[in-house]
């Protein structure tokens, strides 16, 4: 009797253990067996450190993880292809505009996948099993050799720069250059000062024309003389083109 007992309680430790290994395995790998939410998968052409169970981040916030990674090619280039698996938690929206980028992957932190809303609030909510097209993360190795050939760039137009004012006359050239345009500015600043009473007036003149020629358009809209009343009375200008039409067809009238 006493060792049914003693083997029902290990047993049932023996089940305990293999529950909670259970549980361990399925948190580590990312299969979430109770918890709720859906499935996308985004595709990468390049995802430097990423692994699976890396988080996933809204506007900074963990709303889910990377559960898989696999390599597929594309059926037009032959081209591989990183598909990421991602579990989203419930309750969290993405949009098909959704911008989707790896972080962290040129510093000492963790990658993850950050994911920032679209501008498009009509385009379509992402459901279980949609695939969206992530933006691909600038791998070290480029931005090393990007920043080698910006300093070579710089270190080419720091010699030409040096060459350039080594050069006696091209230096001789460059100060007199400097000399004149110095000269030409006083001058201009001394005509200025001189003339300024003459500017002004000159404004002054334009400023009273204008108004005046302003004046004249407002009185020609109104239909004030006889300008005015050409432009604006319909009836006095069909009237003054019938004269000047039956004036050019009888001269003679204005012999009588």
């Amino acid at each position: 009797m006493h060792r049914s007992r003693m083997e029902i309680l290990v047993g049932l430790f023996v089940i305990l253990a293999l529950v909670i290994l259970s549980f361990m395995v399925f948190f580590v790998s990312g299969v979430y067996v109770f918890k709720q939410g859906y499935h996308i998968d985004v595709v990468f052409n390049f995802v430097s450190r990423l692994e699976k169970g890396s988080a996933v981040r809204l506007a900074g916030i963990p709303i889910g993880n990377v559960t898989s990674l696999g390599i597929e090619y594309n059926p037009e280039t032959g081209k591989p292809l990183v598909k990421t698996h991602l579990f989203i938690n419930q309750g969290v929206q993405l949009r098909e505009d959704a911008k989707i980028r790896i972080e962290g992957v040129n510093g000492l932190m963790t990658p993850y996948l950050e994911i920032r809303a679209g501008g498009n609030p009509d385009a379509r909510v992402l459901t279980e099993g949609d695939t969206v097209i992530g933006i691909d993360p600038i791998a070290l190795d480029d931005l090393v050799a990007k920043g080698q050939a910006i300093v070579e760039n710089l270190q080419e137009t720091i010699t030409r720069i040096n060459n350039f004012s080594r050069d006696p006359e091209i230096a001789a050239s460059v100060r007199g250059s400097l000399i004149n345009l110095n000269a030409l500015t006083s001058n201009l600043n001394e005509m200025l000062v001189s003339h300024q009473g003459n500017v002004s007036k000159t404004i002054h003149e334009l400023e009273t024309a204008t108004q005046h020629l302003k004046n004249v358009l407002q009185r020609l809209d109104q239909g004030e003389g006889t300008a005015g009343k050409l432009l604006s009375d319909d009836a006095l200008y069909r009237e003054h083109e019938e004269f000047v039409r039956d004036l050019k067809q009888h001269p003679w009238r204005l012999l009588k």
